[in-house]
């Protein structure tokens, strides 16, 4: 490890990669600064779409058949114990396991010239002067700096001056279990709309082992160990006994500004995680590699100002999590949560639309263009009762 970088990136999981490749494959000196050593865990329940498949596939060329570990071409959506939709046939998706995928992918950047620095923890940032202190008492400075630390940044917060709230955050809790110890067989993603508030439950397929979880806004419950215990015996008839895991999920509070003085956020420390499907790998990558395209212009002059310019080419992903944010009021509400099921009952392309909205294929302005006036015709049925 040197003292000095022309880009540090803080975090080296797929947003921190995206961006680490990306510099280094255009020979710019880039340091990868990360708290733990690869591979190590990481809670998530694993779900690759077909937005993940292309961001990869852009950004890091082939071998995508190499980062996830189970395959599918459907899901189910379920009401309580109800199977309220389904969809088949529809198209790959995919489940990873992020302890070998966030492996690969900073592998990937090392093989570009991206240097890692592993077991070190930045526990303060000098945004003025670019200096990333570590824990063991080294500094590193840079000319630009990628905060890619996850939903606690700690450029974030140097950013925001420590002013971040909970409240606009996502809490999750899963496990993930032996398939066999099951009480029944899970062969393709299972999503649950009652399991907790302002959010949902899922059960994904991972080969010989399946991950239960529940999420929702941290500030709509209470107990989230009391829904995962209750969506679990709920689920498959029994206690749940193991071991359970919790952390927080950017959840439509992204930040406006995406950084300032040079310095980039992307992924989860920009708060780019879709407000309904939970989605954020997608994202991570797509952010990490559009921060490293406005440094690349910036060093190359063609633009003087990096943060404007990164700005400016993440307002596609922005727009999108605002659009999202308001569908979301939709959905999770409990005043319209009843309209959204039955809209979902009834509908035979609500699923294929579900399914588009993660692959990239329809955005959610257009959505909400779609079916507004369908959901408006639902509502006037419901009220008058026919």
């Amino acid at each position: 490890m040197k003292n000095h970088y022309t880009a540090v990136v803080v975090g080296g999981g797929p947003a921190g990669s995206a961006a680490a490749h990306t510099l280094a494959k255009s020979g710019v000196e880039v340091c990868v600064v990360d708290r733990f050593r690869f591979p190590r865990q990481k809670l998530c329940g694993g779900l690759l779409t077909q937005r993940a498949k292309k961001n990869y596939a852009a950004i890091f060329g082939p071998g995508w058949e190499e980062m996830y570990d189970y395959r599918c071409n459907g899901a189910k959506f379920f009401d309580g114990e109800r199977l309220v939709n389904s969809i088949y046939n529809y198209g790959e998706l995919y489940l990873c396991d992020r302890y070998r995928f966030d492996a690969r992918l900073i592998d990937k950047a090392r093989q570009r010239g991206a240097e890692l620095v592993q077991g070190e923890r930045v526990t303060a940032v000098d945004l003025r002067h670019r200096v990333c202190k570590l824990q063991s008492g080294k500094e590193i400075t840079c000319r630009y700096l990628i905060g890619a630390d996850g939903v606690n940044s700690v450029v974030a917060n140097a950013i925001h001056n420590g002013k971040t709230s909970r409240n606009g955050k996502a809490f999750a809790l899963e496990a993930t279990l032996p398939a066999a110890a099951l009480s029944r067989k899970i062969a393709e993603p299972e999503i649950y709309f009652d399991s907790i508030e302002w959010g949902y439950g899922w059960i994904f397929p991972r080969n010989d082992v399946v991950v239960v979880g529940v999420g929702g806004l941290f500030s709509k419950n209470r107990d989230f160990r009391a829904s995962f215990n209750t969506f679990y015996r709920n689920r498959f008839g029994s206690e749940f006994a193991g071991v359970v895991k919790g952390h927080f999920v950017p959840f439509g509070e992204y930040s406006r500004g995406m950084g300032r003085d040079g310095v980039l956020l992307a992924g989860d420390a920009a708060g780019l995680v879709d407000p309904i499907t939970g989605e954020g790998i997608a994202y991570a990558m797509q952010s990490g590699w559009l921060a490293a395209q406005s440094v690349l212009e910036a060093l190359s002059g063609k633009s003087k100002y990096v943060n404007a310019e990164y700005r400016k080419r993440c307002a596609e992903i922005t727009g999108e999590l605002a659009y999202a944010a308001k569908i979301r009021n939709f959905l999770f509400s409990p005043a319209t949560r009843a309209l959204f099921i039955t809209a979902l009952a009834r509908s035979a392309s609500a699923p294929r639309r579900y399914m588009e909205l993660m692959s990239g294929e329809l955005t959610y302005r257009e959505l909400l263009k779609n079916s507004g006036r369908k959901l408006l015709r639902l509502a006037a049925d419901k009220i008058t009762g026919t």
